[in-house]
């Protein structure tokens, strides 16, 4: 099997769809996770950490594995590891973040969807990019992150309680519709995503919220409790007998 992003060299086994350090935190013993699906009852798949399938060659891992490393530093560094050339600090409302890389960044995040919609996995079967991926393949593979609008994801943090990050629960990327363009948002280390794919993203209300060239972003932070969401997917798992 060829490789999906440069389509040249041999697939790996088992490279992972949603970086495996997001799922780190909710390991268990048993690395167990449960998926729920609507219309079903109860669905688990036991995974050590997290979906993954042959998608690509060694070389693109490891390209692909650069920005996954960056993107760690950035959410789930401590002081102690060191200066990675990022600042943060209290925003209007969450937290600012100064002095990213905005090409590392931009594209980790955009492998990611991209990687969804290459999966024949069931569990992503929402992720369909079109003409897109091919566009999104291609700027993943020269480097090219693009302008802001292009491909852009917002970011929205959520708080288990005050001052502590929900990294607890991933939710895998839906299908929805914002302004006019077609999103997929997901719930993923403890961040709301919403990647933005759409030919006139360049008229995008609040581009000011994604991250840009600059290598400035700016987090808003909700407690769970205050987002309708979750009430939401509280039921959903106390109906599918998960909790």
């Amino acid at each position: 099997m060829k490789c999906k992003l440069c389509l040249n060299g041999e697939a790996r086994a088992n490279s992972h769809i949603i970086s495996k350090f997001f799922f780190k935190p909710m390991k268990e013993e048993t690395g167990k996770f449960y998926h729920l699906e609507a219309g079903v009852r109860k669905r688990e798949f036991k995974l050590q950490d997290g979906p993954k399938q042959p998608m690509l060659c060694y070389d693109c891992e490891q390209k692909i594995g650069r920005w996954e490393n960056y993107w760690r530093q950035v959410i789930f560094s401590k002081p102690e590891e060191g200066d990675f050339g990022f600042r943060i600090e209290k925003g209007k409302v969450g937290i600012l973040i100064t002095g990213l890389d905005y090409t590392k960044f931009k594209l980790c995040q955009m492998s990611i969807l991209w990687r969804a919609h290459e999966s024949d996995l069931d569990c992503f079967r929402e992720v369909n990019l079109g003409p897109h991926a091919e566009r999104i393949r291609m700027m993943i593979l020269n480097e090219d992150p693009g302008t802001r609008t292009q491909y852009g994801c917002f970011l929205a943090g959520v708080l288990e309680k005050k001052s502590k990050m929900l990294t607890g629960g991933i939710v895998l990327p839906e299908r929805i519709r914002l302004d006019g363009h077609i999103c997929y948002q997901a719930l993923i280390g403890g961040l709301f995503w919403f990647w933005v794919v759409s030919s006139h993203s360049d008229r995008l209300r609040h581009a000011e919220h994604l991250i840009g060239p600059e290598g400035e972003l700016e987090i808003p932070f909700r407690l769970a409790n205050n987002i309708p969401f979750f009430g939401n997917l509280g039921k959903a798992f106390k109906e599918a007998g998960l909790i």
